[in-house]
C-alpha cells in the first residue's frame, strides 16, 4: 500500500508535505555518522531508525512513517530531531524549499494574501488593539 493510502483527514498538499518533511528526515538520519570503537580500528556508520527513536521517545515504526510520509511530526518531535541530527530545525520547515517529486517545487498556501491582509486591518481597527496601543 505505501503512499498510495488515502487519508480522510489530510489533503493531497498536507500529504505531500509530510513525504517531504520525511524524506529529509531520512537523509539527515543517514547524514548522521555514529563512530563505533573496534579494537583494531573506528568505523563510522549511519544512524538507525532505532537509535533515533530513542532521542524521539518513540518506536523505530514511527520513525518509519515519519519517514515515509505516513504519519505527520509534530513540532517537538522535529525540534528533539534536528537537535539529534544536527541540522538547523528549519531545515524541515522551510517552505520555500520543499521538494515534492524530482522537479516540483512545493509552496505552502495556508490563506490568500489578500484575506490575510484584510483580516489583519480588521484587527488593527478593532477597539481591543487600539486600546493596547
Amino acid at each position: 500500500m505505501g503512499n498510495n493510502k488515502k487519508s480522510f483527514f489530510l489533503t493531497s498538499k498536507q500529504q505531500e508535505i509530510n513525504i517531504a518533511i520525511g524524506k529529509r528526515l531520512k537523509q539527515a538520519r543517514l547524514g548522521r555518522k555514529i563512530i563505533i570503537d573496534g579494537s583494531n580500528k573506528e568505523r563510522i556508520r549511519p544512524c538507525t531508525q532505532t537509535e533515533l527513536s530513542k532521542k524521539l521517545d518513540c518506536t523505530f515504526q514511527q520513525v518509519q512513517k515519519y519517514e515515509k510520509g505516513s504519519n505527520t511530526m509534530c513540532t517537538l518531535k522535529m525540534v528533539l530531531a534536528s537537535k539529534f541530527l544536527n541540522i538547523p530545525l528549519d531545515s524541515f520547515t522551510n517552505i520555500y524549499d520543499l521538494h515534492v517529486g524530482q522537479n516540483t517545487t512545493f509552496t505552502l498556501d495556508m490563506c490568500d494574501d489578500e484575506k490575510l491582509l484584510s483580516e489583519s486591518k480588521q484587527l488593527d481597527n478593532s477597539p481591543t488593539s487600539k486600546d493596547l496601543n
